[in-house]
């Protein structure tokens, strides 16, 4: 009786260190302060604690300890606070909690390589699944990995899912050998499936690098942030600007007001894109909202435009705030190509709204802009649009060369977003221009490679030059799409079905 007392004692603090472990690396896995060992060693000491013990107990603990830790890793980055934070947290916590009772529930009744892959299949259901959430694939787990460029080039074959399969792979197979006593044989084929799995990765991704890199010539593109508001006069007060925000009436005094300080903005923008023409630039773009204007004049503000293009031979991407006083929403997010010819190449509206523009702002019908130009083909999105990996797959099916992508963001979320973009740079093949104001700028080619960074609180003039190849490739992702989660998805449910026939045969019910 005492040997079990001490045995059950042992396994309990046992269990609280694991735990305890697990929590700690979670915290620095993924949002705010990501470190890529973290976010592979968080998921098997969480997978560890969660297959043993009772799970009446233990699951409970692991569903409150992923609530919280996913909400300190994103605290400040989401637009909620106090009980709506909380409830955001506890829904995050919940997607990454499933992947624990399908390991526990469906793997305990398999063995060998099928046990060791129930945990990652539910892992890239569970994150497939909750990306048709409003925010997309913020919390993906794979985000965490943005500094390790040969496992980026998965991305071109699966997508996202790729990484988060491995990640939950790897947690499977490690505990498996933890649980063996780290005696190699008793693991050997949890360990070795994966391990050649892992290394045929990282040989394509390394090959794919060194065999396929950019051979296409290149094109000097350059990127301008609107300076801080204090440079301008006329500033509009809080009751002026929220009024403008939600179209209500102006007066002609105030709407004066706005237009003359609009002008004083557009000629200072489009001023520096006159000097970056001159450098060299064919491409030319802006930070999201950088051009404000009230919907009467933004026709001017495009031929003004349109002229400094057909003068330096040149395309600008104009990304305006157009304010349609007197409609609700009364803004739209509006990003157009004007060609060297001085015309309008496309005109497009962002698709994908965060929670707290929804109400402001007018989505477009969802369909991305791509046209043929000297340089390759050249498209859009805007901001928020680049979470959601199914809307960029039409530009990889529309096999656009270079993508320009403006944003709008704020410190809480620099620099991670900018690294979430450029995830889909390498899943769909093209090259990117992206400026956000308040935030990080890159440059990158469709392998994931930076060609130039701009820091907007670092930078002392907030212009972005690069040199970007002109033509991308077609991917594997850009053809087959979402064929790898829905494999997975797959597996998970055979694997679901198998035990349940089991259960069955055991109860002596014929299916």
């Amino acid at each position: 009786m005492a040997e079990s007392t001490a045995a059950f004692r042992s396994e309990r603090w046992s269990g609280a260190t694991v735990c305890f472990a697990a929590l700690a690396l979670l915290m620095f896995s993924n949002g705010r302060y990501p470190i890529a060992a973290c976010a592979w060693l968080a998921p098997l000491f969480m997978l560890h604690f969660t297959r043993r013990g009772r799970g009446v107990v233990r699951l409970p603990l692991a569903l409150l300890g992923l609530s919280a830790t996913f909400g300190w890793q994103f605290y400040g980055m989401a637009p909620l606070e106090g009980i709506a934070y909380g409830l955001f947290s506890l829904a995050f916590g919940t997607t990454l909690f499933l992947p624990y009772v399908a390991d526990r529930y469906l793997g305990g009744h398999a063995k060998g390589v099928t046990r060791s892959l129930v945990f990652p299949l539910a892992m890239v259901a569970s994150e497939c699944l909750a990306s048709l959430n409003p925010f997309g694939t913020w919390g993906s787990i794979a985000y965490s990995q943005y500094e390790h460029p040969a496992l980026l080039q998965i991305l071109s074959v699966t997508g996202l899912y790729g990484i988060t399969f491995l990640i939950g792979w790897f947690a499977s197979a490690a505990d498996a050998l933890w649980e063996a006593g780290l005696s190699i044989p008793n693991a050997r084929g949890e360990c070795t499936a994966f391990a050649l799995c892992f290394c045929a990765v990282l040989i394509f991704g390394g090959g794919r690098l060194a065999l396929h890199p950019p051979q296409a010539s290149t094109v000097r593109v350059a990127s301008i942030t609107r300076p801080d508001e204090n440079r301008f006069p006329y500033p509009p007060g809080l009751n002026l600007n929220r009024r403008v925000r939600t179209g209500e009436p102006l007066t002609d005094a105030e709407t004066e007001q706005f237009r003359h300080r609009s002008n004083l903005i557009a000629d200072f923008l489009l001023g520096r894109a006159d000097l970056e023409a001159q450098a060299g630039a064919r491409f030319i773009t802006f930070g999201e909202f950088n051009f404000p204007v009230l919907k009467p004049f933004a026709p001017e503000l495009v031929k003004q435009a349109a002229e400094l293009a057909q003068r330096r031979g040149i395309y600008i991407a104009l990304p305006m705030a157009v304010f349609n006083i007197g409609h609700k929403p009364a803004v739209e997010d509006t990003f157009v190509l004007i060609t060297p010819t001085g015309e309008v190449g496309w005109e497009y509206h962002k698709t994908r709204l965060p929670p707290g523009e929804a109400a402001l702002l007018t989505p477009s019908l969802g369909k991305l802009p791509v046209i043929e130009t000297p340089y390759g083909r050249v498209g859009a999105a805007v901001a928020f649009d680049m979470d959601f990996p199914h809307l960029l797959l039409q530009a990889g099916r529309q096999s656009a060369d270079l993508m320009l992508v403006p944003e709008n963001e704020y410190a809480e979320i620099d620099p991670l977003h900018s690294h979430m973009a450029l995830y889909r740079a390498v899943e769909n093949g093209f090259n990117m221009l992206l400026h956000a104001s308040q935030s990080l700028s890159l440059a990158s080619d469709y392998q994931g490679r930076v060609y130039g960074l701009m820091d907007h609180y670092h930078a002392a003039n907030r212009v972005l030059v690069a040199q970007l190849p002109t033509r991308g490739v077609r991917t594997i992702y850009s053809r087959g799409g979402f064929l790898f989660p829905w494999i997975c998805i797959g597996g998970l449910c055979l694997i679901g079905l198998a035990t349940l026939i089991r259960a069955m045969a055991r109860r002596g019910i014929t299916p």
